[in-house]
């Protein structure tokens, strides 16, 4: 396993904070805050943990994170298995985005290489911190789109808007 600087561990504990709100202010709990949150951030350990003993840029790692979430959202929440699914396929669109769109900009051919965790801190800790802000200004868009129309997001709805996003 190789090991982990801190401002990327912290970046992505933001991160995973963020989903993990997003998700609890849309989604019926089946048990208490406490006992969802915990699970929650448990999850976000195994998920960790696993993604750092894997080679970077596998497929297999880069299925672990999203598919371990999905598994836990489904058991923790109230809504029918779809529901979390389609929230989780669109957050990881809208991670995809800020992380390119941090790419565009910040990113070194090292970076790229996945040798980020080598390079200056005040670097990484800007690549992380664009990434959170723009993604926590995704998320926070999103949440008041489906908040001002006051819909229960079916999968038609949400393979409706994931089509035509250009048009919302």
């Amino acid at each position: 396993m190789r090991y982990c600087l801190p401002i990327p561990l912290a970046g992505n504990f933001v991160l995973h904070l963020q989903w993990f709100l997003f998700i609890n202010l849309l989604l019926r709990r089946r048990f208490s805050r406490a006992v969802t949150w915990a699970a929650e951030l448990l999850g976000f350990g195994i998920c960790m943990y696993v993604s750092l003993a894997l080679k970077f840029m596998t497929f297999a790692r880069m299925l672990c994170a999203p598919s371990l979430l999905t598994l836990l959202f489904i058991a923790l929440y109230r809504e029918k298995w779809y529901r979390p699914t389609m929230l989780n396929l669109i957050v990881l669109v809208m991670i995809i985005t800020s992380e390119l769109m941090a790419a565009a900009f910040l990113y070194t051919p090292a970076d790229l290489a996945g040798e980020i965790y080598r390079g200056s801190l005040f670097h990484q800790a800007l690549i992380y911190l664009t990434v959170n802000v723009l993604f926590g200004t995704q998320l926070w868009s999103l949440f008041l789109l489906l908040q001002r129309f006051q819909t229960k997001l079916t999968w038609k709805q949400a393979l409706l808007c994931m089509g035509f996003l250009r048009n919302l």
